[in-house]
């Protein structure tokens, strides 16, 4: 964490956890860039290889631990935009019909 003996001195308990919390995600997410990287460098490599019009996609290519989970939350976060317009369009149909009648 790179602490100065002062700083950490002056730190809660509280807060020494939430840099340390910090630092590990911090962490995580370095380690699945350069995953992410090598994947792609990979995956380019082995392209001229692809028969045509038989290119996987790259997490077909080669899947990693974190796949699923990003997926689901793409989903979850599609599925929330998709109430979200659906409800401004409602909105909007109601407002539309009112100046109608």
């Amino acid at each position: 964490m790179q602490l100065t003996p002062d700083l950490f001195y002056e730190m809660t308990f509280e807060e020494l956890l939430i840099m340390r919390d910090g630092k590990i995600e911090h962490d995580d997410i370095d380690r699945r860039m350069g995953w992410e990287q090598a994947r792609m460098i990979a995956y380019k490599l082995s392209a001229p290889y692809f028969k045509k019009g038989q290119v996987p996609s790259i997490t077909a290519f080669h899947k990693l631990p974190w796949d699923d989970e990003i997926k689901q939350q793409r989903q979850e976060l599609n599925m929330e935009l998709y109430e979200a317009a659906k409800a401004e369009y409602l909105k909007e149909l109601k407002k539309h019909k009112m100046k109608i009648a």
